[in-house]
């Protein structure tokens, strides 16, 4: 019995050790990032999305804290941005965060590391960490027209004629001095190709070339590319592929843009009208009702700025229905009115589409241009925004719905300062500020750069010391 007393004892204290170890609790964390740890993006400002699973992989209950860095936004970085930042889970549970990594308007191309770290609330000693790369590339290009909605006709497929590729360059980040753009970046190559065919570019028009200001920044074109599409196989529809190499301080970018069914052959050959040896008489050609959108240059500020849906050659409409298209990134439509008599408004406002339903007892009756609606909207950065008819339908006097002719338009959105809308602040600005102030030309409010509730001889001044580069900013 004495001999079996220790054995016994030992055999407790055991049991009790390992039951008080059962109940110690353990702390642990994973962290995994479902959609990859390095993402490639071209717009910083835009940024990107990594989607990350916390876990709680101990053995007690946790509430676990979640931390970005870079957490600050700092001119040229990237920042990181955790939604949620504290989750509570149970013991093997899971929960997926999102982690938003954006830049701001200086950031330049290259590589960005945010770090994200989980720490035990209940124990901080217990903490794990993910690290995700993102690259932003320095150039990228967006094919304006044609489009999947509105294709180019090519004609027949064997033959076909000449169109119009409009495209919008923008580069992000890329310095340059204060020299004209095209000493320094010269555009080496633009390829188009139609289905897996290479086009002939016959010309290269830019309507807004890139430009620049005084702080060296570089700021999106609109370039309108003639081009002779290449013979193909059959008809039908096919992709539009638009590539751009831009060379700057001997280091080269690239770019491209691929818009599926944009380029539309057609399978026979339209018949070559025959002249008639008969005299004719002309018949002038009736009036065709057009729904057109204008062009638009606006600075960007705080304020809201409208645009107008106009009609012209119009009699008695008695209804409108239109569904238009934009890029969010640069405005942001937040209303649509009218100040049409007799009229009933309804609208919806999606993130890059708007459509508008518009009647009027009153007959809507116009040869010139009216404005029968108008979009209120604010700028959201710096470039270029289509406003694209995708569907529109009018309805007559005895209430038959019919298509009218379309006309698209554009809005850009320029830097504070530029009253000429050429991208950039130069003398004719200077010269516009002092014509407003000695009551030449209308004051523009937009030219009160102080502040102060007026133009006056202050705004000219500071305006002037940012052309010299005396000032950085207006």
């Amino acid at each position: 019995m004495k001999r079996l007393l220790p054995c016994v004892l030992i055999l407790f204290l055991l049991t009790v050790g390992v039951a008080n170890a059962l109940d110690v609790p353990k702390y642990k964390i994973k962290l995994e990032c479902l959609n990859g740890c390095h993402h490639i993006i071209h717009d910083p400002i835009k940024g990107t999305v990594y989607y990350i699973k916390v876990t709680n992989a101990g053995n007690v209950k946790d509430t676990i804290i979640l931390k970005a860095y870079p957490e600050v936004g700092i001119e040229g970085v990237m920042m990181g941005k955790i939604e949620p930042c504290k989750v509570t889970l149970d013991v093997g549970e899971s929960k997926i965060i999102k982690l938003f990594v954006k830049g701001d308007a200086f950031t330049k191309p290259g590589n960005y590391v945010v770090k994200v770290t989980a720490v035990s609330q209940n124990n901080t000693k217990v903490r794990a960490s993910i690290i995700t790369i993102t690259t932003v590339l320095g150039l990228r290009l967006d094919i304006i027209s044609p489009t999947k909605l509105k294709p180019a006709n090519a004609g027949f497929y064997k033959k076909p004629h000449d169109i119009s590729v409009m495209v919008m360059i923008y580069i992000n980040g890329l310095k340059q001095s204060r020299n004209t753009i095209e000493e320094k970046a010269l555009f080496k190559v633009f390829e188009v190709y139609i289905g897996k065919k290479k086009a002939k570019i016959k010309s290269i028009k830019p309507i807004f070339p890139i430009a620049r200001n005084l702080s060296n920044r570089l700021f999106p074109g609109l370039f309108k590319l003639l081009i002779t599409p290449p013979a193909q196989d059959k008809s039908g529809l096919y992709d539009l592929t638009v590539k751009v190499s831009l060379r700057l301080w001997n280091t080269s970018y690239v770019a491209s843009d691929t818009e599926e069914k944009a380029v539309y052959y057609a399978g026979i050959v339209p018949p070559t009208p025959t002249p008639s040896p008969i005299p004719t008489i002309t018949i002038p050609p009736p009036n065709i009702c057009i729904v057109k959108i204008p062009r638009k240059t606006v600075m960007i500020s705080n304020e809201n700025y409208t645009i107008p849906v106009e009609v012209i050659n119009s009699k008695n409409i008695t209804g409108l229905y239109i569904r238009l298209k934009y890029n969010p990134r640069v405005i942001k439509v937040i209303n649509v009115k009218t100040s049409l008599n007799g009229s009933s408004l309804y609208y919806t406002i999606a993130n890059s589409s708007i459509g508008v339903i518009l009647t009027n007892t009153n007959g809507i009756t116009a040869k010139k241009p009216l404005d029968v609606v108008y979009l209120v909207f604010k700028t959201l950065r710096v470039g270029f925004t289509p406003i694209d008819i995708t569907d529109v339908e009018l309805s007559d006097e005895n209430f038959k719905p019919f298509k009218p002719m379309v006309v698209d338009g554009l809005i850009k959105v320029t830097i504070k300062g530029d009253f000429n809308g050429n991208g950039r602040i130069d003398i004719g600005d200077i010269a516009r500020v002092a014509y407003m102030i000695i009551g030449k030309i209308p004051k523009d409010p937009r030219a009160d750069f102080n502040n102060n509730g007026r133009v006056d001889i202050g705004d000219l001044a500071k305006i002037a010391y940012y052309l010299l580069g005396k000032i950085d900013k207006l």
